[in-house]
């Protein structure tokens, strides 16, 4: 699954496409992501992958592991909460 990811994140880069977020905050992310078109009763609805092809929709993730994965992949020094 990982090599998978990697090959379409060259794809991507090689069309010319960004592959990194700006470089905002954990937190920042998710001011904004409350404002986002999946957002329902004040909670953030994440698309999650299950597998290759399948995903489910959920609003139930624990804020500090979204903090953490933020910061994982945005290479975000701040720590989560």
């Amino acid at each position: 699954p990982r090599r998978a990811g990697r090959r379409g994140l060259l794809g991507i880069a090689r069309a010319g496409l960004p592959v990194a977020g700006p470089d905002l905050t954990p937190d920042r992310y998710l001011e904004l992501m409350a404002v986002d078109k999946k957002a329902a009763g004040g909670r953030v609805r994440f698309v999650v992958l299950e597998a290759i092809g399948r995903s489910t929709l959920r609003a139930d993730l624990d804020d500090r592991h979204v903090r953490a994965a933020i910061a994982a992949s945005s290479g975000s020094a701040v720590a989560p909460h």
